[in-house]
């Protein structure tokens, strides 16, 4: 007997109700895993992991649609061969880190320059030569996730050190090492949402992140 659908204003063609998907919502606000969910909720744990993918999905998308990287340098694309796995090709979990104010914006280094990045923090290239390399991002940070490792680049308008050090980079290096490590792994085919997930969640570390996420929703329902 095929399930019946539900009216929903988040969910196109829901399985749940709109008030068990609120519920849902609440705890994923609280930042319990998945199977803590299920249990509260007494929901599936499969519908639970469906929901709790495509709700990272349009918060990764609402995180691109309001970064700080709109306003960078375009990379030249294939200006760079594709890359061996472990040498800073694809596959390889390198990201960029950008720091305005308080507020951190992350993106996975393009191909087009992810060699250079990776070679700048192997310490084969002074930060100098990458950041007046043509396609260079104007990153503030990297964050190396094979090695669980992250690097300040630090420069000034004329391509040298800069005395002021974006310290918001620590706290959120900080914060989302604690939050990935819960997972006990994550796969790479989702690793670039959970860490969007933790740009998110620290960016708006003092709003009701369970409001937000609704309104998010509501204006993007699920499907």
């Amino acid at each position: 007997m095929p399930v019946s659908l539900r009216k929903n204003k988040y969910v196109h063609r829901s399985r749940i109700s709109e008030a068990k998907f609120r519920e849902l919502v609440r705890y994923f606000a609280l930042d319990l895993e998945a199977q803590k969910i299920s249990v509260l909720s007494r929901l599936n744990r499969n519908t639970v992991n469906r929901y709790l993918l495509l709700i990272r999905e349009r918060i990764a998308d609402y995180c691109n649609a309001t970064s700080a990287f709109s306003l960078a340098i375009p990379v030249r694309e294939g200006s760079d061969a594709p890359l061996p796995k472990g040498t800073g090709g694809e596959g390889f979990p390198l990201f960029g880190v950008i720091q305005l104010g308080e507020r951190i914006y992350t993106e996975s280094v393009p191909e087009g320059i992810k060699k250079g990045a990776q070679d700048l923090i192997r310490g084969r290239i002074e930060a100098r030569d990458v950041i007046n390399a043509n396609g260079w991002r104007g990153y503030h940070g990297l964050l190396d996730l094979s090695r669980n490792r992250h690097y300040h680049i630090l420069k000034s308008p004329n391509g040298g050190e800069d005395v002021t050090r974006p310290h918001a980079i620590d706290a959120f290096w900080s914060f989302s090492k604690m939050r990935l490590m819960k997972f006990h792994g994550v796969p790479e085919s989702t690793l670039h949402l959970h860490l969007k997930e933790c740009e998110f969640r620290f960016n708006h570390r003092r709003d009701d992140i369970y409001a937000l996420v609704l309104k998010i929703i509501r204006e993007r329902p699920l499907s």
